[in-house]
């Protein structure tokens, strides 16, 4: 019965369920009008290209433009808090972080504390640009607009893979002009690598299962998804991802088992200097970031419903450790990071259907289309301008920017489940490669997913799932419009 709200939140219709109703109703009264006439069609790799280059720059015209709006410019010292009045959020870390690579100074806080918070990947690729080119805004925003280039032909060749090309041109016009994807330009995140990176190898892997020939295909998936996991740590299942792709293969366990190994093994060479600097600092392996506290804060004995980010145990309730408490506190790295993991052990082995049952009822929060958080990209930069109260954005246009972001989510989010819907209904009419095709990808998504079992389900880390939505209901919007066949839609 706990889940039931959370289902119902589903079912729950606004002024977007119209505007959702209304798109597919026109798709499919142009797939009527047309009478077909678009079935199968196809345009040449020179209109295609065009198309991408004309969606870039759409989606730069865009960003550009919102970056000018938002009145957002990400701190570069731990000064710019006094400086100038600057209310710090963790991507002014990120950004932090970055700049002081510069100066020889690896991921330490305020006071020159050795700190392992955040994921190193993006902070050091944004810091070795800074080394080349200066630390300065424009370096810091050309980096971004290169990823976002990067991303693009990644997503097309993706959705080309497990679709079509139609697909794959829609779906980079939707990437591009999907707000929460223009807001986040603004902010220094880790997903504007990530994306690519995670998306990238998975496209690899697929080529690979569909019978493409790749050179050292384990050491590229070893780069690839170490450098991913480096940039967001919940990538870090990848080398089952690639266990199962050989198993599928038909190789032995042997070869299945090695596989992974591997791929795992050179994930770890990837970050082996970050490992040795946790280690001679804290004494503990330390692989990622020391964040066992916070798996703790979402999964333990207190957290009684989802929606609430998590729970601090205070004495008296449930899952309470003073020692780990008082660690937390102090950030004792070496103490709480052991002691955090095997209290969150002790708690799945030990009530695994409260586990499972809480579990659900995160996904469904954390997937959901309702307005129970905020936009999050608009949130931080609002949090950040909180001593500057005038450089805030007024409440009228705020409201305006949240209610694109909510409503294009919307859309993508119930075009993308009407698309799973029709995945299911014809798959036993689907070739043998788009099955294939699509299994792993759902693998990736379901092993995303699946840790917000665990962890607190922040929205914000959410977003490296959508543009796979994005696909999904490409696919099924071009079906529904007529331009694609029944029997092929998702």
């Amino acid at each position: 019965m706990r889940i039931l709200p959370y289902l119902y939140e589903y079912f729950k219709t606004n002024y977007f369920t119209l505007i959702c109703a209304v798109l597919i109703g026109a798709c499919f009264l142009f797939r009527r009008l047309s009478g077909g006439r678009f079935l199968g069609k196809i345009p040449s790799m020179r209109k295609q290209l065009f198309w991408v280059l004309a969606v870039f720059c759409l989606g730069t015209i865009l960003r550009l433009g919102w970056i000018g709006i938002c009145r957002y410019e990400p701190a570069f010292q731990w000064s710019d808090a006094t400086e100038k009045s600057k209310n710090l959020i963790e991507q002014d870390g990120i950004n932090i972080y970055a700049a002081s690579i510069t100066k020889g100074s690896w991921f330490r806080g305020a006071e020159g504390e050795p700190l392992a918070r955040r994921p190193v990947g993006y902070p050091t690729l944004l810091g070795a640009v800074y080394s080349v080119f200066g630390t300065h805004l424009t370096a810091f925003h050309v980096l971004n607009f290169l990823l976002y280039l990067a991303t693009l032909p990644i997503l097309y060749a993706l959705a080309r893979e497990m679709f079509d090309d139609l697909t794959g041109l829609l779906v980079v016009f939707i990437f591009s002009i999907y707000p929460v994807s223009v807001y986040g330009m603004s902010l220094a995140l880790d997903e504007h690598l990530f994306v690519p990176l995670w998306y990238g190898g998975i496209w690899l892997l697929i080529r690979q299962a569909n019978g493409s020939k790749i050179k050292w295909p384990l050491l590229w998936y070893g780069l690839i998804f170490g450098c991913a996991t480096a940039t967001r740590t919940h990538s870090f299942f990848m080398p089952l991802i690639v266990g199962f792709v050989y198993f599928r293969l038909s190789r032995s366990w042997k070869k299945v088992l090695l596989a992974a190994a591997v791929v795992y093994l050179i994930g770890q060479a990837v970050i082996f200097p970050w490992i040795w600097r946790n280690y001679q600092v804290w004494g503990i392996y330390v692989p990622y970031t020391a964040t066992n506290h916070d798996v703790y804060h979402g999964c333990n004995a207190s957290v009684t419903q989802a929606d609430n980010n998590g729970h601090w145990p205070e004495p008296g309730e449930p899952g309470y450790n003073e020692t780990l408490s008082k660690a937390i506190a102090r950030y004792d790295v070496a103490t709480f990071q052991p002691l955090a993991a095997r209290e969150v052990s002790h708690y799945i082995l030990t009530h695994p259907w409260d586990v499972f049952v809480t579990g659900i009822e995160k996904s469904l929060h954390f997937l959901g289309a309702n307005r129970k958080t905020g936009v999050w990209a608009i949130d931080l930069m609002e949090e950040s301008k909180h001593y500057t109260p005038e450089l805030k954005l007024p409440e009228e246009q705020r409201r305006f920017f949240e209610e694109l972001a909510f409503g294009a989510y919307y859309i993508v989010f119930y075009s993308f489940l009407f698309g799973a819907i029709s995945t299911l209904k014809t798959w036993k009419a689907l070739p043998p490669q788009r099955k294939n095709t699509l299994l792993i990808s759902g693998l990736c998504f379901a092993g995303y997913l699946g840790l917000h079992f665990l962890l607190y389900p922040e929205r914000k880390y959410r977003y490296p799932l959508e543009p796979f939505m994005m696909i999904v209901a490409s696919h099924f919007l071009l079906w529904a419009a007529g331009m694609r066949r029944p029997e092929t839609a998702a």
